[in-house]
């Protein structure tokens, strides 16, 4: 509506009947959840979980009554619910609000979830001590967050514990090796084992293209950035560029008094 100089605008507002989501907030063994906080979100770019993490509309707000109980009246559409309590959390839960209608959605609090595994070499051979880190998405300001840090044992094996419902990228790296990158895990009774390919080594030597001997100072590096970030060549022009990641990358060489190459 624009104001504008003269006589008064009568504006029409239309009302649509706004839709309800009840249900209980419960523990894993059924018991009710006092005073937890819920919240629906929805997202004005459409049904989608990666949008809705990254631009939430928090479309109403709630704490559970003294048997777990919530209610929650919003605008009719597709939208998503989360409960939390002392460091307990749901996941995002789909939910259609229906206008004019009631929709009953219970919400359940637990860290009982495991996540776990084994981490090999290509051969199968188990790499002790690699580090294993679990991430989860969430929502606003805190929208990245890291739920556990372990390590490996002698025979690969990992286990991570007391999480919530949820989906987790569970992030793997060890010193020699290309890092893995594993996306929405979930926590339950199937495994999650992890191979990690051996990192490699760039070797060679810079030389004058007119005497064939090595120049010394010149500077190598790769692109995109992998293994040592750029390293100075050996006297004789000799380099070599280690721990890095199996891909195809382009060589970069600079040297004072020469035209840069790659």
């Amino acid at each position: 509506v624009t104001a504008a100089p003269g006589p008064p605008r009568e504006v029409e507002l239309r009302l649509r009947a706004g839709g309800v989501v009840h249900g209980r907030v419960l523990d894993g063994a059924g018991v009710p959840i006092p005073d937890a906080e819920v919240t629906l979100i929805w997202n004005a770019f459409g049904p989608d979980r990666f949008a809705c993490r990254l631009n939430p509309c928090v479309a109403g707000e709630a704490r559970s009554g003294p048997t777990g109980e919530y209610s929650l009246c919003a605008y009719p559409g597709e939208a998503y619910l989360r409960a939390a309590s002392g460091g307990l959390r749901t996941a995002l839960l789909p939910v259609e609000v229906l206008e004019g209608k009631e929709t009953t959605l219970d919400l359940i609090l637990s860290d009982a979830g495991v996540l776990a595994g084994r981490v090999t070499d290509p051969a199968g051979h188990p790499l002790a001590d690699a580090r294993v880190e679990v991430h989860e998405w969430g929502h606003g300001p805190d929208l990245f967050r890291t739920r556990a840090v372990v390590r490996t044992g002698p025979d690969g094996r990992y286990r991570c514990e007391h999480l919530c419902e949820g989906t987790y990228d569970v992030w793997v790296s060890l010193a020699g090796y290309a890092a893995s990158r594993s996306w929405g895990a979930h926590p339950g009774n199937e495994e999650l084992d992890v191979v990690l390919e051996p990192c490699g080594a760039i070797l060679g030597r810079v030389v004058d293209c007119s005497t064939d001997r090595g120049v010394e100072g010149a500077t190598v590096s790769l692109s995109p950035s992998g293994g040592d970030a750029s390293i100075e060549v050996s006297p004789d022009g000799g380099f070599r560029i280690g721990y890095v990641e199996p891909d195809t990358f382009r060589v970069h060489v600079s040297a004072r008094g020469y035209a840069p190459a790659r």
